[in-house]
């Protein structure tokens, strides 16, 4: 566990030139994931995600249509976090990451905090980042 942070007060979201966040679309942006989580978890020991991998997650008990969330620099695609749910109660960060050459920028915390926000603004009292 990275962290686990309590949800007591609203939290200012960064603003920053050029990025916006986009919420994943089902049915058609889960190849736009699959592509993004690959480029940032790529390692020599992975199997790459396919397809229905993010098919099988979006059909999960835990799965959160709402967190399911792309940041973008200009109009591409640079990253993705994800919240879902833990034992209907408890959200928890996941499948969070920059693609390699953006990262540096802070552009993780300009995704983090948004995430948050999400949480936050949902009613959730905290929140986790497995």
């Amino acid at each position: 566990m990275i962290f686990n942070m309590e949800l007591h007060n609203d939290i200012s979201t960064i603003i920053k030139n050029n990025i916006n966040f986009h919420v994943l679309k089902r049915g058609v942006d889960e190849q736009i994931r699959c592509d993004i989580q690959n480029k940032v978890f790529e390692d020599e020991g992975r199997i790459p995600l396919t397809l229905e991998d993010i098919y099988y997650d979006e059909l999960q008990n835990y799965y959160y249509d709402n967190g399911a969330i792309f940041i973008k620099k200009d109009k591409e695609y640079i990253g993705y976090g994800q919240i879902i749910i833990e034992n209907k109660t408890t959200p928890v960060v996941v499948n969070f990451g920059i693609i390699k050459k953006y990262r540096g920028n802070g552009y993780s915390k300009l995704l983090l905090t948004y995430l948050i926000k999400i949480s936050y603004l949902k009613g959730f009292q905290n929140i986790k980042k497995s």
